[in-house]
């Protein structure tokens, strides 16, 4: 259960700082994609993080166990997005049509 609720409560923190990158380079929007899933392998790897061995499940590899922890992490982003504009938040929306809530000054 405990692993279960760090893969959902990372794959929030790595939305968050995706959305956070998003607001302050625009550009990446565009790759949202592909951005989760960087923020999702790159925090298991930081984290040294494996489900595999939290449920006691055998990999072949420990990199193939870090892989597909981060393909989880970026997987609950797209939960936790449709959560948050369930609620009615402009987070929810897609990376697209959100509005930025940076303020830079001109």
């Amino acid at each position: 259960m405990h692993d279960f609720l760090t893969v959902a409560f990372v794959g929030l923190g790595i939305f968050a700082v995706a959305n956070f990158l998003e607001d302050l380079i625009p550009v990446l929007r565009r790759y949202h994609g592909f951005v989760m899933l960087a923020l999702g392998i790159g925090a298991a790897y930081w984290m040294d993080y494996s489900m595999f061995t939290g449920w006691h499940t055998a990999v072949r590899n420990d990199t193939v166990g870090f892989l597909l922890t981060g393909f989880a992490f970026a997987g609950t982003t797209s939960v936790w997005r449709g959560i948050l504009h369930w609620m009615g938040t402009s987070e929810g929306d897609e990376p697209e049509s959100r509005q930025s809530h940076m303020r830079l000054a001109a």
